[in-house]
C-alpha cells in the first residue's frame, strides 16, 4: 500500500492535466506539424451548421462545462465537431472502418436506443443523456463484470444508489448526472431529519439502453456525468458490445479491475482497445479489502505485489505509465454509510470519528476523491472536452489510412493483373499479325506462279518449234504445251486454291480468337473471386467464336470471287494464244518475203542493192517481230495478275485485320469491369488518402491550438 499511495498522490493535482496536453504528443510525433497556411486550417467547411445550433441549445440551457468556454473555445469545438462528422462521413465511405470509434451524436443515439422506446419519457431519457454526456465532463467506468464497478460508484456517491451482487447486475447503461433543486435544499435545511440519497434522487427505467438517475445538489456531479457500463466478459453477449461502443464519448475513462483476479486475458484486451480511443485512462484496483488475509501486515506485501502487476501490465498495453490507485469501494461505502452526517469528503476537516475510522483508512478511497477534485479542475475539464473527442477522430483517421493503405496493397496485385492482360493481348496482336502476313504471302505465291506463268509458256519453246505449233492447223499440241506450264497444286484450280488459303485463315483466326478468350476467362476468373466482386463481367461472351470462322470465311471467298470475276481460262488462254499467232504469221511471211527478195537479187531479176535491202529489212522485221510481241503479251499478261494480286491482298488484310481488331475489343470489353474496378479503385483509394491526410493535417492543427489555449 506504501507504493500505492507514494504513487498516486505524486500525481495528484498534476496527473490529468499533464495527460490531457501530453498523452497524445507521443503518438503524434511522425504526423504533420503545425506549420500550415491559412489555407490548411480553412479546409474544414463552414461549421455554422446543426452543431452550431445544438451547441447553442446547450449552452442556453445554462448546464455543464460549455458555459466555461471562451469565445474563442466555441469557435474550436464547433471546427472539432464539424471535423468528426467529416472524418465519420470518410469512414463510412472508406469502408471497413469500425464506427464505433466516433463520439457523433447519432451513433449516441443508436447506442442509447437499440429498442426504439417511443414513450415520452423514454424520449425525455435520451435527451438528457445526450446531453449530459456532450455537456458535461463525463467520466465512464468500465471493467469486467464483478468487479465492483457499481459499488465504485456507490462509494462516489456516499449511497447505495446501484444494485450489486456477484452476478451480472448491470445490463444497461447507467447515467448518474447532477441537477440543482433548490427546493430540496430549502426543505433539507429546516428538516433535522436527513433525507437518504434514494429519496431525493429521480431514477427512471425502461426500455432504453439506458437507465438514467438525476442527483440534486451533489458538487461531484456539478459539472460531472458518470456512467456506469454493463461488466465485459459476462455471459450476456452485448454487455461487451455496449461498453465498447459508449468508450468513445468518455472524456475520462475509470477501468475498474478486481485486486482477487487481477489483469485476466479479457480485461487486457479490453484495455488494449480503449487504448485505441486515445484516452485519459486511470486504473482503479477495487477490492483490495480481499488481500487483508494474505500474510502479515493485513496482507500490505500482497497488496504490493498487485499493484506492481496492475501498474506493469498497464503501461505495456498503454504504451506509457499508468496512474494506477488501489481502493476498497465497499469499505470505502461502509465508512459513509456508518458516518453518514459527519462525512464531508470535499473537505480536509472530517469529524474525528471519521478520520480515525479504520475503514475509511484501509479503502484508501480518499486517494480516488483527491484525484477527482484536485485533479478534474475547470482548465482541465476543459481541455479534455475539446482534445478527448479530438483524439477519437484521429483515431479514427488513423484507421481509415491502415484501411486504405491496405486496400491499396492488396490492389497492387489487380494492377499487375491489368498490365498482364494488356501485355498478353498485345503479344496475340502481334502473332496474329504474324499469322496474316503468312497467309498474305501465300495468296502472293498462287498469283505469281500463274503470273509468271506465260513467261514461262513462251520460253518454253524454241524457234521452229514455235512456227510448227502455231502454223499447224491443230491447236491441240499448243494448248497441251500451255497446260503443262501451270503450277502444280491440289486443286489445278486457281480460285479453289485461293479459296482454300482464306478459309485456313479465317479457321486459324476463330481458333486463335477462342483460345485467347479462354485463357482470359481462366487467367481473370479467380481475382475477382478473391476480391469479392463479380467483375468479369461477360467474358465467357468473349470465348463464343463459333461463328467466326464461318462468317469470316465467308466474307474472304467472295472477296475472292469479286477480285476473279474478270477471270476466264479460255479467254486468257486466248489473248495470249490470239497476239502470239498474229506475230509469227508475220514473223514468217517476212522471213519468207525476205528469202524470195534475197532469191531474186541472187538471180539479178532485180538490182542487187534494191533487192539487198529489201531482203534485209524483211529479214529484220521477221526476226524482230516476235521478241516484241512477246515481251508486250508477257508485260500485259503480267499486269492483270498483278492488279489481282493487290486487290485480293488489300481486301482480305483488311477482312482479317477487322476481324482480330474486333475480337480484340470483345475480349478487353469482356474485361472492361475488372479493368474498369482497378483503375477506378487506384484513383478513388488515392483521392480518399488525400482527404484522409488533409482532415489529419487539420485534426492536428487544432489540437495545437487547444493546447496553446492552457
Amino acid at each position: 500500500m506504501i507504493l500505492a499511495r507514494h504513487v498516486a498522490r505524486r500525481n495528484l493535482r498534476d496527473s490529468l492535466t499533464a495527460s490531457v496536453s501530453s498523452s497524445f504528443q507521443s503518438t503524434y510525433t511522425n504526423t504533420a506539424k503545425a506549420s500550415f497556411s491559412s489555407a490548411d486550417t480553412n479546409f474544414i467547411k463552414d461549421p455554422r451548421t446543426d452543431s452550431q445550433s445544438s451547441l447553442d441549445k446547450l449552452l442556453e440551457g445554462g448546464r455543464g462545462i460549455l458555459n466555461l468556454l471562451t469565445n474563442l473555445q466555441r469557435e474550436l469545438l464547433l471546427e472539432q465537431k464539424d471535423l468528426s462528422r467529416q472524418a465519420t462521413a470518410l469512414a463510412q465511405k472508406v469502408g471497413g472502418v469500425d464506427l464505433q470509434y466516433t463520439g457523433h451524436s447519432p451513433f449516441l443515439e443508436q447506442i442509447l436506443t437499440p429498442n426504439r422506446d417511443t414513450s415520452d419519457q423514454a424520449i425525455s431519457d435520451r435527451a438528457d443523456s445526450k446531453e449530459a454526456l456532450e455537456s458535461t465532463f463525463s467520466v465512464v467506468i468500465a471493467g469486467e463484470f464483478n468487479a465492483g464497478k457499481s459499488t465504485l460508484i456507490n462509494a462516489l456517491l456516499g449511497d447505495k444508489l446501484l444494485e450489486t451482487g456477484s452476478l451480472p447486475t448491470t445490463d444497461q447503461i447507467t447515467v448518474i448526472t447532477g441537477f440543482q433543486n433548490e427546493e430540496i435544499e430549502k426543505n433539507n435545511s429546516q428538516d433535522s431529519t436527513e433525507e437518504t440519497l434514494e429519496k431525493v434522487v429521480t431514477t427512471t427505467g425502461h426500455s432504453n439502453a439506458i437507465i438514467l438517475h438525476r442527483v440534486p445538489n451533489m458538487p461531484l456531479l456539478n459539472d460531472l456525468t458518470l456512467i456506469d457500463t454493463p461488466g465485459t466478459n459476462a455471459v450476456i453477449n452485448n454487455h461487451t458490445t455496449r461498453t465498447l461502443k459508449l468508450l468513445p464519448s468518455a472524456d475520462l475513462i475509470l477501468f475498474v479491475t478486481s485486486a482477487d483476479r487481477p489483469f485476466p486475458e479479457s480485461e487486457k484486451q479490453l484495455l488494449k482497445s480503449i487504448q485505441n480511443y486515445r484516452k485519459n485512462i486511470v486504473i482503479i484496483i477495487n477490492k483490495m479489502d480481499v488481500l487483508e488475509a494474505s500474510g502479515g501486515d493485513h496482507g500490505e506485501s500482497e497488496k504490493n505485489k498487485v499493484t506492481q502487476f496492475v501498474a506493469e501490465n498497464a503501461a505495456d498495453l498503454l504504451g506509457a505509465r499508468a496512474i494506477v490507485l488501489p481502493v476498497s469501494a465497499k469499505d470505502a461505502l461502509a465508512a459513509k454509510l456508518i458516518h453518514g452526517s459527519e462525512i464531508d469528503t470535499n473537505s480536509d476537516n472530517k469529524s474525528a470519528s471519521f478520520t480515525k475510522s479504520k475503514v475509511w483508512k484501509r479503502s484508501n478511497f480518499s486517494d480516488l476523491e483527491k484525484f477527482l477534485m484536485e485533479s478534474l479542475t475547470d482548465e482541465t475539464k476543459v481541455q479534455a472536452k475539446l482534445l478527448n473527442p479530438l483524439g477519437v477522430t484521429e483515431g479514427m483517421l488513423n484507421e481509415c489510412m491502415d484501411v486504405l493503405k491496405r486496400r491499396a496493397k492488396e490492389l497492387e496485385t489487380d494492377t499487375a493483373t491489368v498490365q498482364l492482360l494488356q501485355s498478353q493481348m498485345d503479344s496475340w496482336m502481334y502473332d496474329m499479325d504474324k499469322d496474316m502476313k503468312e497467309f498474305q504471302s501465300n495468296v502472293q505465291d498462287i498469283l505469281a506462279k500463274e503470273k509468271d506463268r506465260c513467261d514461262k509458256f513462251l520460253n518454253s519453246m524454241g524457234f521452229f518449234e514455235r512456227y510448227a505449233l502455231i502454223l499447224g492447223s491443230d491447236d491441240a499440241k499448243l494448248n497441251t504445251k500451255w497446260n503443262d506450264t501451270k503450277s502444280i497444286t491440289v486443286s489445278h484450280d486457281i480460285q479453289k486454291e485461293l479459296l482454300s488459303v482464306a478459309s485456313d485463315c479465317s479457321e486459324t483466326i476463330a481458333t486463335s480468337s477462342r483460345a485467347q478468350g479462354q485463357a482470359v476467362i481462366e487467367y481473370l476468373g479467380k481475382r475477382p473471386v478473391v476480391v469479392g466482386q463479380n467483375l468479369v463481367g461477360s467474358v465467357t461472351a468473349a470465348s463464343r467464336f463459333e461463328d467466326t470462322r464461318k462468317e469470316l470465311s465467308g466474307k474472304m471467298a467472295e472477296a475472292v470471287k469479286s477480285v476473279l470475276s474478270t477471270y476466264n481460262a479460255d479467254e486468257e488462254k486466248s489473248r495470249v494464244f490470239g497476239p502470239l499467232k498474229t506475230a509469227t504469221y508475220i514473223s514468217g511471211s517476212a522471213n519468207l518475203a525476205s528469202l524470195l527478195s534475197g532469191a531474186t537479187t541472187a538471180l539479178e531479176m532485180v538490182d542487187i542493192i534494191p533487192g539487198s535491202a529489201c531482203s534485209i529489212a524483211f529479214a529484220i522485221l521477221g526476226f524482230s517481230i516476235m521478241p516484241y510481241t512477246n515481251g508486250k503479251i508477257v508485260s500485259d499478261y503480267e499486269e492483270t495478275w498483278v492488279n489481282r494480286d493487290e486487290k485480293l491482298n488489300s481486301a482480305l488484310e483488311t477482312l482479317a485485320i477487322r476481324e482480330i481488331q474486333r475480337i480484340y475489343k470483345r475480349i478487353l470489353d469482356g474485361v472492361a469491369p475488372y479493368t474498369r474496378y482497378v483503375t477506378t479503385e487506384e484513383k478513388g483509394i488515392e483521392t480518399m488518402k488525400e482527404e484522409c491526410d488533409a482532415l489529419s493535417n487539420f485534426a492536428q492543427v487544432l489540437r495545437n491550438k487547444i493546447i496553446k489555449l492552457r
